[in-house]
């Protein structure tokens, strides 16, 4: 075959994979593990043949989302540098998803470390966005958000502050009092001010995360991805307000008595969980391999896995 018949099929390949890759999102990952070995090899095409065009960022993009959320930062990273790199060549530069692309990227040199890399890219994306929808669109709120957990990583606190009460605002308004992103926001927000040292102020905002995800749990009858680490921090709250260990558990229990769900309460790790992290602390060699199994058989559990680990990193 002529190489100009090779670029034309590799492109329709890379077309092809983009069209049939799902949305990055935690329901889907059992799909996007299947396809993902064929998103790799679209990624080798779009090197080899220096393909430009936006369905090509697009599946850089979003496959490496997903290699994000599995801490596989080393190869996130290069699908989302030369997905911004294609963004911003067949894009104004001033373009959403450039925005979007920036922030990804920003995220993930914030969680290795590189705050002084990650923030002018946080800042440019807010820029973006505010220019392309207004002061008050979720995606404004998105990279505010990112900007001020940044911020706060290097204690800039005053500045970080007012940028979570804005992004706090403009989601309840954009999808209500109860949306996990709220929650998001919330947390974000009371952990600020416990680390301020405004222990009153914190506690009814993580007590409404806690609420949120429980309702969550409720509606959807499966576990938020979230819920055991939304009942720590409360828990660490109520202890840094001097509550006695008995206070807290009744206080948690009680949470969990409104939505019926006193059994989830518990803040250790499920029995589930309980047996992975045993299998790892038999043998932490086998951490990757456990993890790949996971990843098939049950992703859930992989991501409970995963932020029980951050938790630990954490105390």
């Amino acid at each position: 075959m002529k190489d100009d018949e090779k670029r034309i099929w590799a492109e329709r390949v890379v077309r092809a994979v983009n069209l049939t890759f799902p949305d990055p999102k935690f329901e889907n990952w059992h799909l996007i593990a299947r396809i993902m070995p064929h998103a790799l090899i679209c990624a080798g095409f779009i090197d080899e043949w220096d393909f430009e065009f936006e369905d090509a960022a697009l599946l850089l993009n979003q496959a490496g989302v997903y290699q994000y959320h599995w801490a596989e930062y080393e190869e996130a990273e290069k699908l989302y540098t030369r997905a911004l790199a294609i963004y911003e060549k067949s894009l104004d530069s001033e373009h959403p998803d450039v925005a979007l692309s920036l922030n990804n990227l920003a995220q993930l040199l914030q969680d290795t470390n590189r705050l002084a890399e990650a923030e002018p890219l946080m800042r440019r994306a807010l820029s973006i966005d505010e220019q392309s929808f207004g002061l008050n669109h979720p995606n404004v709120a998105r990279d505010l958000n990112n900007l001020a957990q940044l911020l706060q990583a290097t204690n800039r606190l005053a500045e970080a502050e007012p940028m979570m009460r804005r992004a706090l605002s403009i989601d309840e308004l954009s999808f209500g009092e109860n949306h996990p992103k709220v929650a998001r926001d919330l947390n974000n927000l009371a952990q600020l001010l416990q680390d301020t040292n405004k222990l009153a102020e914190a506690e009814p905002l993580m007590r409404r995360v806690v609420e949120i995800v429980l309702r969550f749990t409720h509606d959807t009858s499966h576990p938020h991805p979230h819920l055991q680490a939304a009942i720590e921090n409360y828990a660490s709250l109520l202890q840094a307000m001097g509550n006695s260990d008995e206070n807290i558990r009744s206080i948690i229990s009680e949470l969990g008595r409104c939505f019926n769900l006193s059994g989830q309460m518990d803040t250790e790790p499920s029995p589930e969980l309980r047996a992975v992290i045993e299998q790892v602390m038999r043998d932490p060699s086998k951490i990757e391999e456990i993890g790949e199994r996971l990843k098939q058989e049950d992703p859930a559990l992989l991501l409970e896995l995963v932020e029980w680990i951050k938790r630990q990193q954490q105390k």
